[in-house]
């Protein structure tokens, strides 16, 4: 069951301070939802599972065309391996963007490639972090990811 905090598809925003997550595994994004929802935090994200579907709502196009049920996050979650993509190609598409620059991108990721992380970091990730194992160490690195961004203005 998705948590009270974290959506997909369609369902209606809760809370002010809202990510956009990228993550494509099933078993991961599982993850991702329970941690938003144990985190000591007020922070929503947004679940994306591909590349297409993570610009159009970052684009407010489609589906996503209503800025109130769908609203610019404060920051981005990424991973960089997709199932047949890669995060760098979201990374730089949002570099490339004036109103998309702004909001802090942040890869988490399992590679533990020098070359791709220094790259993730050359292309403008505000930090890049390695996937925890554990359920409470994902909790954590979402409540500190929400202390650091959740002050930022939405844009």
């Amino acid at each position: 069951m998705v948590g009270d905090r974290i959506r997909e598809g369609n369902m209606e925003p809760i809370g002010k301070c809202h990510f956009l997550v990228l993550e494509d595994n099933e078993d991961e994004s599982f993850l991702i939802k329970r941690a938003f929802a144990k985190a000591r935090s007020s922070a929503t994200a947004f679940l994306c599972r591909n590349i297409s579907e993570a610009k159009s709502y970052l684009n407010g196009s489609g589906i996503y065309s209503c800025a109130k049920s769908f609203p610019k996050p404060q920051a981005i979650i990424s991973d960089l391996h997709l199932n047949g993509e890669d995060g760098f190609e979201l990374l730089s598409w949002t570099q490339e963007k004036a109103e998309l620059r702004k909001i802090p991108f942040i890869v988490l990721t399992g590679s533990a490639n020098p070359v791709e992380l220094l790259r993730a970091r050359s292309l403008g990730a505000a930090k890049v972090i390695p996937k925890p194992s554990t359920l409470p160490e994902l909790t954590q690195i979402i409540e500190t990811l929400s202390q650091e961004w959740c002050h930022v203005l939405a844009y």
